[in-house]
């Protein structure tokens, strides 16, 4: 009791202070909220609406659930993160606070996210750290193509970690999976407008990083700027995956740089064991399947199995670049990956 009342408290201080609703407008205290860190509080239903300003202090999340064990999210309410004001200022460089994230679990276990949309947050949608048995579900996120660092959901130092029957478009990842990711489940999501579903960036400025045992299974990737597999891990799977228009609709590149002031690197994070598993779709660029590995490091057991990619451009061709990558293809690839087949 005494750790849900703290969670009620925390949460009507963000409510009373943060969150304008479309009429009709709520406030907790209201409906019989206390706020005194033992009382259970009441539920809230509609849809709620951060102000748009930008932040005065570093709040570097609106919804923050932090050390909970069983906590349970759900309605078919909408949250708000009225982000414009924040990508405004990013773009112009004139920040001097960090966006916020409009919902962050930090350090919970056993949660369960479901039937939420979430749109236009200054950020990402949802940030899951440190947690471990969270189940996100028929859930909606919503964000123009061009709003920066929305991703949907980012995964960071988690484990045991589902994403299902979902639709994500934003400004970035539709699913983003980084540092500590591990057996992470990405199912049944339509991804599109962003980046696609990734897997990275590990391993910035030296740092030692992993990821592993991700699994990535019928989901619909249309205008996006990757496919899966855009980043570095170990034991990943890519299965049943429809394509629709897509930049780069395979990639490993072991040398991706986030900005353009990143140093020549001779190291690279270890890629191994990535299964691409009946995938189809169209490019839009012409080179549809890169594999760009290291000399020192190269990428191992790379798996391609009926594989067809083709052109978005009527007429036009795809092809494959391949650099220090090792692994097999089994049946119907295209276009044809020499150093798979070698």
């Amino acid at each position: 009791m005494a750790r849900r009342g703290l969670i009620s408290l925390f949460v009507i201080f963000l409510l009373a202070a943060e969150i304008l609703a479309d009429e009709p407008t709520y406030n907790v205290v209201n409906f019989g909220a206390k706020g005194d860190g033992n009382t259970d509080d009441t539920q809230v239903d509609g849809n709620l609406k951060r102000t748009n300003e930008i932040w005065k202090e570093n709040l570097n999340s609106w919804l923050l659930f932090i050390r909970i064990n069983g906590l349970n999210i759900y309605g078919s309410g909408e949250l708000d993160g009225q982000g414009t004001n924040w990508w405004s200022c990013k773009e112009k460089n004139q920040c001097s606070m960090e966006a916020a994230n409009s919902l962050r679990l930090l350090s919970c276990t056993n949660v369960q996210i479901s039937g939420l949309k979430l749109i236009n947050s200054p950020m990402m949608h949802i940030s899951v750290g440190k947690s471990t048995n969270v189940d996100i579900r028929g859930i909606t996120i919503s964000s123009p193509g061009d709003s920066p660092n929305t991703d949907g959901i980012h995964i960071q130092q988690s484990q045991h970690v589902m994403v299902t029957d979902s639709v994500i478009g934003t400004g970035d990842d539709c699913v983003s999976m980084s540092d500590g990711a591990v057996d992470v489940s990405v199912h049944n999501v339509a991804c599109g407008p962003g980046h696609g579903i990734s897997i990275g960036s590990l391993g910035i400025a030296g740092t030692v990083a992993t990821a592993s045992d991700i699994y990535v299974s019928n989901c619909n990737l249309s205008q996006t700027t990757n496919g899966g597999g855009s980043g570095f891990a170990r034991n990943i799977s890519f299965v049943n995956i429809n394509m629709n228009e897509v930049r780069n609709p395979i990639i490993i590149d072991q040398y991706y740089c986030p900005h353009s002031s990143c140093a020549s690197k001779t190291t690279a994070v270890q890629v191994s064991d990535v299964k691409y598993l009946s995938v189809a779709g169209s490019s839009t660029s012409s080179v549809a399947i890169v594999l760009n590995c290291s000399q020192t490091v190269p990428c191992t057991g790379i798996t391609m199995d009926n594989v067809n990619l083709w052109s978005a451009n009527q007429g036009q061709q795809v092809q494959s670049n391949c650099i220090d990558a090792k692994g097999s293809v089994k049946d119907k690839v295209s276009p044809a990956v020499p150093c798979l087949s070698q």
